[in-house]
C-alpha cells in the first residue's frame, strides 16, 4: 500500500507499525499499548471527504475484531504529540473509537464532491516543508 509523508510520521510519533494489514484490509498504524491493539487511520480531506459513513462501517468492522480505533480526519496536518496520547489513553482506559477532527477537515477539494466556492482553498505546500507566499 502507498504510504504518505504525514502516515510515516504518524507512526514514528505513536511508534507504531506502517500498513498493518487486519484480515483483508491494511489499517494506516497499529500499535498496542497495555495488551491493547489499536488501529489508527489518517483521514486526509481530499480521499474521505464525505466518506464518514463508510470509514465508521470499516471502524465497527475492526472493533469486531477486537481493535481499538483512533481515527484522525485532517486536510493536511497532525495533531500535537499531546493530542494523540491523550486519545491513545482513551482508548487504552476503554473506549472503543476516538475521532480527533483537526481545524483544516473540510479545507480544499475533495475527490468526489462538489466543489463549494464558499471552501476556503488548501493552501500550497511545497514538497520538503514550508509554505509559499
Amino acid at each position: 500500500m502507498p504510504v504518505s509523508g504525514i502516515q510515516r510520521r504518524l507512526a514514528e510519533l505513536l511508534q507504531g507499525e506502517l500498513n498493518h494489514r487486519i484480515g483483508r484490509r491494511c489499517v494506516d498504524v497499529a500499535l498496542e499499548r497495555a495488551g491493547v491493539r489499536i488501529a489508527v487511520e489518517y483521514d486526509a480531506w481530499y480521499f474521505h471527504g464525505g466518506q464518514q459513513e463508510k470509514d465508521e462501517e470499516r471502524d465497527r468492522d475492526l472493533i469486531a475484531r477486537g481493535w481499538r480505533v483512533l481515527r484522525i480526519r485532517s486536510a493536511y496536518t497532525l495533531p500535537s504529540p499531546e493530542d494523540l496520547e491523550g486519545a491513545v489513553a482513551r482508548l487504552v482506559a476503554g473506549e472503543e473509537r476516538v475521532v480527533l477532527t483537526l481545524p483544516d477537515w473540510g479545507v480544499g477539494l475533495a475527490r468526489g464532491l462538489v466543489w463549494e466556492p464558499s471552501r476556503p482553498p488548501r493552501p500550497y505546500r511545497r514538497r520538503h516543508g514550508g509554505t509559499h507566499a
